[in-house]
């Protein structure tokens, strides 16, 4: 069983709030500690939003279609019942639903009660969350908004001045339709608005570098390999070493974008830029699963 596995960095960019939650005045950012630093993150769920939201643009035949123009508040608009051959996001991202337990009445006027269903799909697509690659020092704005007469709004916005990497896995035999690995791809390198406070910062998405690993192998083993130094500059030793020890067969990697210039004398597929990179891994899943697009 092959598998696609992923991790890309994003070009430097000033982070806002990415869950659309406040506390009191105050938009906060998610923070974790990482090699005991405080780094800020970006959930999956962000991610996967912006993704389905990317099916849709695209004009893929989705089962949940947002509407950013609803009132009260934009929302999703679920079309029906779920089908992973019809609906790409269905297939893609998974879905599960719900019935509750219910009563019934027989003609004998006893009470029995039926158990509750669930229904569920795994999704194909998996994401890791995103990841700074420089610590957060705690960074905030201020703003003032005036309100009624006489009266303003002080309210704070924490920020990030930093890059993000971006972790993921695609299996296609978990796909009811495997050529949706390719919109799939596609959508992972063009990610559109990741969510955001109320669109009060809005940061780019797509990879500035990229790693691709086209596998039997059911480990990634490269994740979070992108390190940024005090200077700004990106390395990649920790894929470096898996290559160098035997874990990795450099064969099995496309790697596109600035990245590919500190991996000279590494024999793999090396491309001067992300689409490129891309664009040729898909010739070779297509050979590899007889797929067309």
């Amino acid at each position: 069983m092959l598998h696609l596995f992923g991790n890309f960095v994003t070009s430097r960019g000033i982070a806002g709030n990415y869950r659309g939650e406040s506390k009191g005045n105050l938009a906060p950012l998610q923070t974790v500690s990482w090699h005991g630093q405080k780094h800020t993150i970006v959930s999956a769920e962000a991610m996967r939003f912006a993704f389905r939201y990317y099916l849709q643009l695209i004009n893929e035949s989705v089962n949940r279609v947002f509407d950013a123009d609803a009132k009260p508040i934009p929302t999703w608009h679920f079309k029906g019942k779920h089908d992973e051959h019809q609906y790409s996001d269905d297939d893609t991202l998974g879905y599960m639903t719900t019935e509750a337990a219910k009563q019934e009445k027989s003609e004998e006027g006893s009470i029995t009660r039926t158990k509750g269903k669930t229904t569920a799909r795994k999704s194909a697509l998996e994401m890791g969350i995103a990841l700074s690659t420089t610590p957060y020092q705690n960074d905030r704005m201020f703003h003032a908004s005036s309100g009624e007469k006489d009266s303003t709004s002080i309210y704070i916005n924490e920020i990030h001045e930093t890059c993000y990497q971006v972790s993921f896995t695609v299996t296609p035999n978990h796909l009811s339709v495997k050529s949706r690995i390719f919109p799939t791809l596609d959508g992972l390198i063009s990610l559109p608005r990741v969510a955001g406070n109320h669109s009060r910062s809005l940061y780019d998405f797509s990879p500035d570098s990229i790693v691709l690993r086209w596998t039997h192998d059911p480990c990634p083993r490269f994740f979070y390999c992108f390190q940024e130094d005090e200077e700004g500059n990106i390395t990649a030793p920790k894929l470096l070493d898996k290559i160098n020890r035997g874990d990795i067969d450099p064969s099995e990697l496309w790697i596109g974008g600035p990245i590919v210039e500190t991996l000279e004398g590494v024999e793999t597929n090396l491309f001067p830029g992300v689409k490129l990179a891309v664009a040729a891994l898909k010739e070779r899943i297509e050979s590899d699963l007889g797929l067309s697009e």
